[in-house]
């Protein structure tokens, strides 16, 4: 399972936007990332948001809270993953050929 990308509305401390983890050569997710940026820019909020709403899918215990990551006077958030799964993923889940 693989990162295609993340879609941000109002996390505190991340700008809204889409966050695409995708090779520009082939349309694949990639392997890797690599987040960089300066101090206060949104780095560590934005991994924050994306394990959450992982965890808000696929749990691997208790429920996180998620309250700190909503901007103040947003009136509430929101993280939308897409995922790429290899074949064994995709035949054990059910799922097409489709990112999810």
């Amino acid at each position: 399972m693989k990162l295609r990308g993340a879609r941000c509305l109002g996390i505190a401390g991340v700008p809204d936007g889409d966050y695409a983890f995708l090779d520009p050569t082939t349309g694949a997710a990639l392997d890797f990332v690599l987040v960089t940026g300066p101090s206060g820019s949104g780095k560590t909020r934005l991994l924050e948001a994306i394990a959450l709403a992982k965890e808000a899918i696929a749990p691997y215990g208790t429920p996180p809270d998620t309250g700190h990551l909503i901007r103040p006077r947003s009136g509430g958030a929101k993280v939308v993953l897409a995922w790429e799964f290899d074949e064994e993923e995709r035949g054990y889940a059910g799922l097409d050929d489709e990112p999810v």
